[in-house]
């Protein structure tokens, strides 16, 4: 578990580290966000490294969802159990469970609709101890759609648990002004709505609003 705690608190510095250099800046954190290449600087022997990807800049929009007619565009589901592990102003760190696999990502604080993202992949066993033993609020319960439309592919979250009952879309892109195509349903544009932000959902759920 020290060593657990110890990660945790390496991606976390990570991410302020990049602050400070300028790296990404914004209004607010949220704790579902990731630009070295060496987060593991120690020389204590204990074997505990990452794959470190290249940076990558986030750019998504954010919208709920009024209808059921996407069901007829999936391309692929998956169950997702997320928690996060740590937050602040500058970053967020969030330990991920998507079917067989897992994840722990760290995020910078938004500018707008776009942050630095950084992922790695862990362990399940790892990912589920995490969520059980570090995550700082109730872990978030969801079914992931993979969902075409036009020339994007959308992930649309059905939430369960403390946030059942809220359907929401998301849609990366490539610029902050690329367009892209609204299928009919699509409905109001959460994107700088932080009460959406995942982390927040799981500080404060849905069903509680």
């Amino acid at each position: 578990m020290a060593k657990l705690t110890r990660i945790v608190s390496e991606l976390a510095q990570l991410g302020r580290r990049n602050h400070e250099v300028g790296e990404h800046a914004g209004p607010y954190g949220s704790l579902d966000n990731d630009n070295d290449n060496d987060i593991d600087n120690d020389n204590d022997n204990d074997n505990v490294c990452f794959q470190v990807q290249e940076m990558a800049l986030e750019i998504e929009r954010k919208f709920l969802v009024k209808k059921d007619s996407w069901r007829s565009h999936v391309e692929s589901d998956a169950h997702i159990m997320q928690g996060y592990l740590a937050n602040n102003a500058t970053a967020s760190v969030r330990v991920r469970v998507k079917g067989a696999s897992a994840f722990l990502t760290i995020k910078g604080a938004g500018t707008g609709i776009s942050r630095s993202e950084y992922e790695y992949p862990i362990p399940v066993e790892d990912a589920q101890a995490m969520l059980r033993d570090l995550a700082v609020f109730p872990p978030i319960d969801k079914v992931r759609y993979r969902v075409r439309s036009g020339r994007h592919v959308w992930d649309l979250d059905i939430f369960a648990g403390e946030n059942a009952g809220l359907v929401m879309a998301e849609v990366e892109l490539a610029t902050v002004d690329e367009v892209f195509e609204r299928p009919d349903w699509l409905g109001e544009e959460v994107s700088g709505d932080p009460r959406y932000f995942n982390v927040n959902l799981a500080r404060n759920p849905y069903k509680h609003w």
